[in-house]
């Protein structure tokens, strides 16, 4: 009998194994989220499809079952930032959430002491 290689050592169970709605969400959400803290750290350009489906611990393939295209997914995952950005803002008053902002923003270079941006 033929066989193709592909399954051989892989249960019939397993093969048939389906994801649900609601797990499919889930790791939706999850790659989404992945997504949103790469992006911030690296930039667009600088997050592949392969690197971020492995951070979010999926196969580089799957990540077509969730997004049409690399654009699609950063609308979601820049509205994701927000989100959790709008989180974390929660509780600050106006002037606190200012002076923290700024002093991330401008900080004190020990080499030469000028501000940088």
């Amino acid at each position: 009998m033929y066989s193709h290689g592909f399954t051989d050592g892989i249960s019939q169970e397993i093969l048939n194994m389906k994801v649900t709605k609601a797990q499919a969400q889930a790791n939706r959400a999850h790659i989404v989220e992945t997504a949103s803290v790469l992006f911030r750290e690296r930039g667009y350009d600088g997050v592949g499809i392969a690197d971020l489906m492995a951070s979010a611990g999926f196969t580089h393939g799957g990540f077509y079952k969730h997004f049409e295209s690399k654009a699609d997914l950063i609308a979601e995952a820049a509205s994701c930032g927000f989100a959790q950005g709008a989180a974390k803002a929660d509780g600050f008053d106006a002037a606190e959430f200012v002076t923290y902002y700024l002093c991330l923003l401008y900080t004190s270079d020990a080499a030469d002491d000028s501000l940088r941006v």
